[in-house]
C-alpha cells in the first residue's frame, strides 16, 4: 500500500509542476521562439493599422501609451490611410524586450501621394499579464520622417 501511495504522490506533483512550466510560457523563454512570437504579434498590429482597426491595434500600446496613440490615429481630420504595413526586422534586446522594425505606406488625405516611412517599435514583456506590449514611435505618423537609413535593412 505504500508503494501505492508513493505512485500517487509521485504523479500528483508531477501534474502540478507540469502546470508550473506551462505557466512560465516556454516560448517566452526561448530566444527564436520569443523573436517569433513578437514578430507575429508586430504584424497582426501592422495589419490592424493597415486595415483601420485601431481599436484592435490599441489593445498591442502599452497602457502608457495608448491615450496618445487613439489620438494620433482617431483623429478624422488628420487621418492617414495605409496601403502596407510590413515587418522588416525583429531584434531581441534582452528577455523582456524586442525591437521590431516595420515599414508602412500611406496617404494622407487629402493628398493621394503614398509615401513610405519606416517605424521602430519597442515591445515589451508584460510578466503579470503575459503579454507583449508596443512601445510606438508616433512621432513618425505625425509628419516626422525617419532620416534616410536609419532603418536596418532587411532580414
Amino acid at each position: 500500500m505504500s508503494q501505492l501511495h508513493r505512485v500517487i504522490a509521485l504523479t500528483l506533483a508531477g501534474t502540478a509542476l507540469s502546470g508550473c512550466i506551462g505557466f512560465l510560457e516556454p516560448d517566452y523563454l526561448l530566444p527564436a521562439k520569443r523573436l517569433e512570437k513578437v514578430r507575429d504579434l508586430a504584424d497582426t498590429y501592422g495589419q490592424d493599422l493597415r486595415f483601420g482597426r485601431i481599436s484592435e491595434a490599441a489593445a498591442f500600446v502599452r497602457r502608457e501609451d495608448r491615450k496618445a496613440f487613439l489620438e494620433a490615429f482617431m483623429d478624422v481630420a488628420r487621418r492617414v490611410q495605409f496601403t502596407n504595413a510590413e515587418v522588416v526586422n525583429a531584434e531581441s534586446t534582452d528577455s523582456m524586450t524586442v525591437e521590431v522594425w516595420t515599414r508602412y505606406e500611406l496617404f494622407e488625405l487629402p493628398s493621394i501621394q503614398v509615401r513610405s516611412l519606416s517605424e521602430r517599435q519597442v515591445w515589451h514583456f508584460d510578466p503579470l499579464g503575459r503579454t507583449w506590449q508596443v512601445q510606438p514611435d508616433l512621432s513618425v505618423f505625425t509628419g516626422a520622417r525617419s532620416p534616410a537609413g536609419s532603418a536596418p535593412p532587411a532580414s
